[in-house]
């Protein structure tokens, strides 16, 4: 996983789990064994959540909070483990192969349903440098390249058990041929010229805004100012100019004088002003993460809320249930964040006509959904806000930038990515990061993104190819079951 970029070694390194869940004496040592592979692989790959929460929260929760959500999210494994191994004992050659990479598949997509899930370090979003292979995404999400890499290690332990150098070569060989046609298909396609309206978007990079470190609020409006003027007067005129997460220091909506002034900015810059904030209603004192659009010439305001939160960092789950002694301890703020209700692209008034853009902010990234429904309601570029100052971590930074790649990938959109403090980036349909701004310096970046019309088979269809991978285990392993009773 990133910022390693040791992608290659995602083709082997499952290579000898599947060994010890195939070989194990009893589905319970098999599903014990997957469980300790996948708690020490999350605990290590998302060791920041730890260091982030201790962080804001200025107590050991953090390290309990790292501790329970590893150990929940190992279950997952435990479980695929325990069905690999059922499955193994049923199933041989190329059926185990595509049953154990299909189960997998199932996995990956459970731990994306919920409220309380945590989708990160997918192995997908470990090949999001391995441009070629990635474009299969826009036919079956980020899931078929897992089942890929699956198939790949799962077929170089087949080959093993079987004790046989033919079968090995053989299985081993098949995986990697299918990785190869595909990676010619992911080439064929990024020749493909991308044709449409284009517009040019400004991205900005502010500084962290993270408990002490957050500077005040003049300072704030004093640097927003600043670099948005500097942009706005660039030799090529931003049609969009981006700001990050929160990078509002006040409520831009509720706040007369604070929506006086970026109202003011927009105009100034003759541009369409997005920027994140959060949001209070005063009537009803819930508050939003949202991101708000300030169009020249008094336009009407977009606004979009967001919907995915975060556990422990802008809700607190099972509030209720905590006493108050603990909440008190651990410093507990006192009021959730409210999810947004409802999910349509922002229209940007152009002289050439509006523009429409989807909005998804900071953890939404993770879930494909997000992006998806953004692109079905007719978004032709896609837009995404962080304030990735809270992770305390460039590895964090870095592992969520991969799935932004493959959220471009999926639906054939350009996505501008706007942070507190990198990787503020502008990511092209082909998941290429065509700008980049250093991490940890107030910045812009700008380049003319193509808006895309067109709606790709994963945008179209969705999870399809999730359902056909729990088809095709379910019907060979109907298929097994079948044959072992009829030899009875």
């Amino acid at each position: 996983m990133p910022p390693l970029g040791l992608w290659p070694v995602a083709w082997l390194a499952l290579a000898p789990l599947v060994a010890a869940i195939t070989e194990a004496p009893t589905v319970w040592r098999a599903a014990g064994r997957g469980y300790l592979f996948a708690f020490l692989y999350l605990g290590a790959v998302w060791y920041w959540t730890g260091v982030t929460i201790t962080t804001w929260s200025h107590s050991w929760i953090g390290w309990f909070a790292w501790l329970g959500l590893t150990a929940i999210e190992a279950v997952y494994y435990s479980a695929w483990a325990g069905a690999a191994w059922f499955a193994a004992q049923r199933l041989t050659g190329g059926r185990r192969i595509l049953t154990l990479a299909g189960m997998w598949v199932v996995m990956e997509w459970l731990r994306a349903q919920g409220a309380l899930t945590m989708p990160w370090a997918q192995l997908s979003y470990s090949q999001f440098r391995f441009l070629p292979l990635i474009q299969i995404a826009d036919f079956t999400g980020a899931y078929g390249i897992s089942f890929l890499i699956v198939c790949f290690n799962t077929a170089l332990v087949v080959g093993w058990l079987y004790r046989s150098r033919r079968s090995a070569w053989r299985h081993a060989w098949m995986a990697a041929a299918a990785a190869v046609v595909l990676s010619l298909y992911g080439l064929a396609r990024m020749q493909v010229a991308e044709h449409g309206r284009s517009m040019v978007v400004a991205v900005m990079q502010g500084p962290p805004q993270v408990g002490d470190t957050t500077p005040t609020v003049d300072a704030q409006l004093q640097l927003i100012s600043h670099l948005t003027q500097q942009a706005a007067s660039a030799r090529v005129r931003p049609a969009l100019i981006l700001w990050g997460e929160s990078a509002a220091p006040d409520d831009p909506v509720y706040n007369a004088d604070m929506r006086r002034w970026f109202q003011n900015l927009a105009d100034e810059s003759d541009a369409a002003l997005c920027v994140g904030a959060r949001i209070q209603n005063p009537l009803t004192l819930k508050s939003s993460n949202g991101a708000v659009t300030f169009q020249p010439y008094h336009a009407p305001v977009e606004r979009y809320n967001k919907m995915q939160l975060v556990p422990f960092g802008e809700y607190i789950p099972y509030r209720r249930l905590f006493p108050p002694w603990l909440s008190n301890s651990f410093r507990f703020f006192q009021h959730d964040v409210t999810p947004g209700a409802a999910q349509k692209p922002m229209s940007i008034m152009l002289p050439a006509g509006p523009v429409e853009v989807g909005p998804f902010i900071c953890y939404e990234s993770m879930y494909p959904r997000y992006a998806r429904r953004m692109t079905q309601q007719g978004a032709t570029m896609l837009i995404t806000q962080s304030n990735d100052a809270w992770f305390q971590s460039r590895a964090a930074m870095w592992q969520h930038v991969s799935a932004v790649v493959l959220r471009a990938v999926e639906n054939r959109r350009w996505i501008a990515r706007a942070t507190s403090t990198g990787v503020t980036c502008i990511v092209d349909c082909d998941g290429r990061i065509v700008r980049r701004a250093p991490v940890g310096a107030p910045g812009w970046i700008e380049d003319r993104a193509t808006l895309q019309q067109g709606k790709t088979i994963y945008t179209r269809f969705g999870n399809w190819f999730v359902l056909l991978c729990a088809l095709l285990c379910a019907a060979l392993l109907f298929a097994a079951a079948s044959r072992r009773r009829r030899n009875i």
